[in-house]
């Protein structure tokens, strides 16, 4: 795995969101994105499945 680049100004490697979804397929979860065209911001979304006890 490599940062992006155009992420390391800010002192990160740019490795969160792939980190985040190599758990989620790890774990039948799942990653998604919300955003809406305007906004500054988008929100990522990590769902895991519940964890069942017995």
């Amino acid at each position: 795995m490599r940062g992006d680049a155009a992420r390391k100004s800010d002192g990160g490697t740019g490795l969160g969101l792939t980190i985040a979804r190599h758990i989620a397929d790890k774990h039948g979860g799942r990653l998604t994105l919300e955003s809406s065209a305007g906004e500054e911001l988008t929100r990522f979304v990590l769902t895991l499945p519940k964890r069942m006890t017995l």
